[in-house]
């Protein structure tokens, strides 16, 4: 695959249409947002104008160390499954540790403690990593990956579940072009949505710019959703490289028992029009909320 600009390879796959599909990681529990799936929405060169966010998904992440044993080191299957128990000695041979930025920052813990001393160097995927590991031949790096990437590019484990958090999970967005297959809007997914026993919501995605001269014009943009009956479940911010300081604000909101979703989201729309700047609609899809008693 091309050595696409920041990275961006699922993005420039699907505008592309190199590829129908796209999943790319948005934020993950104990790490944060993923920067370059935000720059990607946020889209500053208008490169890929018609990828649209067409759903979510969360995955539950195990990170797991490897590499190649020490000969002074004892084997996999006679050392702890819980990283936190192994000897504190365990990596002494290991000089260089490499994996995406996003599982450097998830595994910060275990190797502040393991392998302080070790390089940490950054790379575009964690197969990416483990594809460097297994082509070395010294036997002092390592990857942070999978265990699948084990067993794919034949490593030693040297150590299991080595994240800082157990329920360590990652939010997906699924990508897809606008022309691919058209958003539904809320009214034709509360048609038919397949929730059971769950209430029904809508979710979307959309970004906009406000006029630094206005002072107010952040808060009103954001006050259009409360406004339209819309809550906002999160915000990001990216830097628009038009103006200095001039940002590209991406929110997302959904709409519960979205009936009337349409109407709501057209009068969000308008709103948004009326006091923000470039804004653009990213995407919409069906979620479900299990019942759970609560009345909100």
């Amino acid at each position: 695959m091309a050595n696409h600009p920041l990275r961006l390879d699922i993005f420039v796959e699907v505008q592309s249409q190199c590829a129908t599909w796209g999943v790319v990681p948005l934020e993950n529990s104990a790490n944060g947002a993923v920067d370059l799936t935000l720059n990607g929405l946020a889209d500053y060169n208008r490169s890929y104008v018609n990828i649209q966010v067409g759903g979510d998904t969360y995955v539950p992440v195990n990170h797991y160390l490897l590499g190649h044993h020490s000969p002074t080191v004892p084997s996999a299957t006679s050392q702890s499954s819980k990283a936190q128990e192994l000897p504190i000695d365990s990596f002494q041979h290991i000089q260089k540790v490499y994996s995406h930025p996003q599982a450097l920052g998830q595994c910060s813990k275990f190797l502040d403690k393991y392998l302080k001393n070790a390089q940490r160097l950054e790379v575009s995927s964690t197969s990416k990593a483990a594809a460097i590991v297994s082509n070395d031949t010294t036997g002092k790096v390592a990857a942070i990956s999978s265990e699948l990437a084990s067993k794919a590019f034949k490593l030693d484990v040297l150590a299991k579940s080595i994240q800082d958090q157990d329920d360590n999970t990652t939010r997906f967005l699924i990508i897809s072009r606008n022309d691919t297959l058209p958003a539904k809007s809320p009214t034709q997914f509360n048609a038919n949505c397949q929730c059971s026993g769950g209430q029904k919501t809508y979710k979307g995605f959309l970004s906009f710019t406000v006029s630094r001269e206005s002072s107010r014009a952040l808060t009103q943009g954001l006050s259009a959703f409360a406004e339209s009956d819309i809550s906002i479940i999160g915000i990001h911010s990216r830097p628009g490289r038009v103006l200095p300081f001039q940002y590209i604000y991406l929110v997302e909101f959904e709409v519960r028992n979205s009936g009337n979703g349409d109407r709501r989201i057209g009068a969000l729309m308008e709103r948004i029009g009326s006091v923000t700047q470039d804004h653009r609609w990213l995407g919409g899809w069906q979620a479900c909320h299990e019942s759970t008693g609560d009345s909100h």
